[in-house]
């Protein structure tokens, strides 16, 4: 998943939203973008939200 790329499922929506308010440039856009990430989530099976937050934290350490 590339933070430049459009998101096409939910699943990947989810997994950008988290990476972007992890790297959020203020707490701010943080706060926004993990509210998008618990609205898409709510909309997701549990097992598909913990495979989006392993696939995010993934990326994370991949651009650390």
């Amino acid at each position: 998943m590339n933070k430049n790329k459009e998101p096409k499922t939910a699943f990947e929506a989810l997994i950008l939203a988290l990476v972007l308010g992890v790297t959020a440039s203020t707490e701010e856009k943080a706060q926004q973008c993990l509210e998008i990430a618990q609205s898409i989530a709510q909309d997701l099976p549990a097992k598909e939200v913990s495979r989006a937050k392993k696939e995010a934290k993934r990326i994370l350490e991949e651009t650390a």
